[in-house]
């Protein structure tokens, strides 16, 4: 194969890339939008750029396009950290990017245009590209490993994979500074081309990643659908009673509760005010419960939880406590002084019973507590008001 040929050969590594900015911009479109997925295209679209421009241009226009190159690189890096930032929800400086972008364009111009000196700028070049990347890693470090999904576990491995790639790139053509002697010679040369398809692959694993992410964001938000109400965001009555096979070893608590005379709320205030207060009495209720314990809106008013690996005598206090607060509660919409009031009846889970069957009798706990005047909790057996 002559240079010419292989110049058009290495040339299929930045349009792969550009394919995939289009694969996952289009993929982006189609699958609500994750902005994670749109700064990745962003990535492969201008690291094909930066690899094309490389490779077509001569060796004695390298310092010339230099500075025209460098952001290139830089908005790959940028366009990478930010997706991976954004799909982990860790924290990524926009300060400390700008600073270090800066810092990598004035060193570059420097070294291209003042005072030429190859070996110089790729070292600029390789130490601001890993800055950038590893601002990511006090972050990453403090993930929990076992809670990621295979999907995110693998966007870590690959780009630390990445970090390193970068890394070895300039110190490879170091090692080998004949490269750059010749007329398209990185078109040709073994190492140019270990970069070119180097990079293929990442991008390739990458995309593959990226794409099975928004997969699975998606199938998460039928199931979010399918699962949560849509007006609180709580569990529906669907997903609180599905089998929950650790209860029956670790024992639960249930309790029904019932806003006291809610339909005078919608007709005195309508029913906007009334979603409000319903709104406002799911955070409060989630506030009041563990991340292991189950929160529900039953129906209408009714909410349900279950207090998970607990004894009824050890959820009293904190049930009184969320009769409490309900009470003392200013509500948004509403006037300062209006008071609204709720009633709970708790009841411990039986061996072998159902939720359902459970729930069925914290329903006769909570009409004795509305029998008993309202605004109070009712528990089994005793079925004293507090």
């Amino acid at each position: 194969m002559d240079a010419v040929a292989a110049l058009y050969f290495a040339l299929i590594v930045p349009t792969c890339l550009w394919l995939l900015a289009l694969v996952g911009a289009g993929v982006w479109w189609g699958m609500g939008r994750p902005a994670y997925l749109l700064w990745y295209s962003v990535a492969s679209l201008f690291g094909g750029v930066a690899l094309a421009a490389q490779t077509v241009m001569a060796p004695h226009a390298y310092s010339k396009i230099a500075p025209l190159l460098s952001p290139t690189y830089i908005l790959t890096i940028t366009g990478l950290t930010w997706a991976l930032a954004l799909r982990l929800k860790i924290h990524m400086s926009w300060r400390w990017t700008l600073v270090v972008a800066l810092i990598i364009e004035v060193l570059v111009i420097y070294f291209s245009q003042v005072q030429e000196n190859l070996s110089a700028r790729l070292t600029v070049m390789a130490v601001g590209l890993t800055a950038l990347l590893l601002q990511l890693l006090p972050s990453l470090v403090r993930l929990h490993w076992r809670a990621l999904s295979f999907i995110d576990q693998g966007l870590i491995c690959g780009y630390g994979l990445y970090t390193a790639f970068v890394v070895i790139r300039p110190v490879l053509l170091l090692w080998d500074p004949e490269s750059f002697a010749a007329p398209f010679a990185l078109g040709v040369s073994l190492i140019w081309l270990i970069t070119l398809y180097g990079s293929m692959i990442m991008g390739i694993g990458f995309t593959g990643f990226f794409l099975a992410a928004a997969g699975l964001d998606s199938v998460q938000q039928l199931r979010n659908e399918r699962d949560q109400d849509p007006l609180t965001g709580l569990l529906n009555r669907r997903a609180l009673l599905a089998p929950w096979p650790e209860l029956a070893n670790n024992g639960a608590v249930v309790v029904l509760c019932d806003l006291d005379h809610f339909k005078h709320i919608n007709d005195t205030w309508g029913h906007p005010a009334g979603d409000t207060v319903l709104n406002t009495l799911a955070a409060l209720l989630t506030a009041n419960v563990r991340p292991t314990d189950r929160v529900g809106r039953y129906g209408g008013e009714e909410f349900v939880l279950v207090l998970h690996g607990t004894t009824l005598a050890a959820a009293l206090a904190r049930l009184e406590s969320i009769r409490t607060q309900v009470a003392k509660t200013v509500w948004p919409g509403l006037p300062p002084d209006t008071r609204i009031t709720l009633s709970l009846g708790a009841v411990a889970l039986r061996e072998q019973e159902s939720l359902t069957e459970c729930i069925a009798r914290a329903d006769v706990q909570l009409y004795a507590a509305k029998q008993g005047g309202r605004d109070r909790l009712c528990w089994e057996k005793a079925a004293q008001l507090s």
